[in-house]
């Protein structure tokens, strides 16, 4: 396990954050009243300006979730691409393969109005329009992330959660690695096959992968999110402490750099109002951009109701710096 729980480390970072500039919450235009964006993709490049996917869904519901694609009209600001066909997936995340691109988002199952489980989806295609599916993940795993090896191969994070995790780890959750000959061998099988990342979470923490980024030097840079509960909010449940972290896994050797925190809630600033209140305090990492001047936008969605931006005054992948 981490040699120091989580809400320590989040206590101490707190008390002396890294530098940052450049805190915006992000707009978004086209939408009727009432719907929030929020767990977005980072943007990524398109049509010769740059878009991003988002989550969509109504303010007092939850898991009631679409996924749009916005373009970027101004900084910080983005429009609704009304060709694009909603999805009906949230907390979207995007990873390109050459000319193919792989969108992936939670699928919720519901009956009878309620939530009775989930799974990740995958769409393929040329570009964000004419997205089609071709795979899924197993039953009631979020938090599936693909990205491109320098071999021609898929490495794929997985997110194991439940009461059998609890029993062997201790933690609510795990992150597991494993490699595919091709994004189209995803499936439930290839994630059973999956080694856990050990030391990632402490008993009763969890979190997992958002964003995999190929490094120069053939490693991999992952924005991923920590978590654990706290004191009770007004509402009488607990304090859920969603946490931006980043790491970095070598896939020759399977290894990982213990996960650093590189922002929380406050990082962005801005007034929001929470889905609920105990959520007050969640950052659910969307992932890194690097800019032209070397260093890297952070997006991530705030309070299950905003998605907010940051730019870091650090490298997020350096765990001394």
């Amino acid at each position: 396990m981490p040699s120091e729980p989580l809400s320590r480390r989040r206590a101490e970072f707190l008390r002396s954050p890294p530098p940052t500039k450049d805190a915006a919450i992000l707009r978004f235009s086209g939408l009727p009243d009432g719907l929030d964006v929020y767990n977005c993709t980072p943007p990524f490049p398109w049509r010769g300006g740059r878009a991003l996917f988002g989550r969509v869904e109504p303010h007092a519901n939850w898991a009631d979730s679409w996924t749009a694609l916005f373009a970027e009209t101004a900084p910080d600001e983005f429009a609704l691409v009304p060709e694009f066909r909603w999805l009906e997936i949230e907390d979207p995340f995007l990873a390109v393969f050459g000319d193919e691109w792989i969108l992936g988002g939670t699928r919720v199952k519901k009956a009878a109005g309620a939530v009775c489980g989930f799974r990740c989806d995958f769409y393929r295609g040329r570009g964000p329009l004419g997205l089609s599916h071709f795979a899924s993940g197993p039953d009631d795993m979020k938090d599936l992330r693909l990205v491109p090896l320098p071999d021609g191969r898929a490495g794929l994070f997985t997110r194991p959660r439940g009461p059998e995790v609890v029993a062997r780890y201790g933690s609510e959750s795990v992150i597991g690695w494993t490699v595919l000959s091709s994004p189209g061998a995803l499936g439930p099988d290839a994630a059973a096959r999956a080694e856990i990342l050990p030391d990632v979470f402490g008993p009763g923490e969890w979190g997992g992968c958002n964003q995999c980024v190929p490094l120069p030097d053939g490693r991999i840079g992952v924005a991923a999110h920590l978590c654990h509960e706290g004191e009770r909010a007004s509402n009488g449940k607990a304090m859920q402490h969603y946490c931006n972290a980043a790491f970095v896994l070598d896939p020759a050797t399977g290894r990982a750099t213990p996960p650093r925190l590189v922002a929380t809630r406050g990082t962005y600033g801005g007034e929001i109002v929470p889905k609920e209140p105990h959520l007050a305090d969640c950052a659910f990492t969307s992932g890194l951009v690097r800019r032209p001047d070397g260093l890297w936008d952070l997006y991530s969605g705030l309070c299950d109701s905003a998605e907010g931006r940051v730019t870091l005054l650090f490298d997020p992948f350096d765990p001394i710096s």
